[in-house]
């Protein structure tokens, strides 16, 4: 069993837990493999979309996002000024030369498969 499967099946038991009258939480050994649907808010998509829209439209109705950063905020180049200029030639082999490479890729000496024979 891996471990992904393992989490899968511990939200799973987590889920039928939450449940009234859920027997596969005390017999999880049913739910591996055998399609077990309970009916649940997550697995059915209608009531997923129904819950999202109530969150969305009735508990969050009245609140509106509130933005940390003034409209007259500037960022903050000259924090890195000096790194920048002791890195900045170094980085330049790296820039995008349109006029010799096609894909950025090419450039970069990156080795990619062909999707088609040609």
């Amino acid at each position: 069993m891996t471990a992904e499967s393992a989490a899968a099946g511990v939200l799973r038991r987590a889920i039928c837990a939450a449940s009234s009258g859920c027997s596969v939480a005390r017999a999880p050994r049913r739910l591996q493999g055998d399609g077990h649907d309970h009916g649940h808010l997550l697995l059915r998509l209608e009531l997923v979309a129904a819950a999202k829209s109530y969150f969305n439209d009735v508990q969050l109705k009245a609140q509106r996002p509130q933005s940390l950063l003034a409209a007259t905020d500037q960022p903050q180049v000259q924090i890195n000024r000096d790194t920048m200029a002791r890195f900045r030639p170094e980085m330049r082999k790296f820039y995008y030369d349109a006029a010799k490479y096609d894909p950025h890729l090419d450039q970069l000496g990156v080795k990619f498969p062909q999707l088609s024979k040609q």
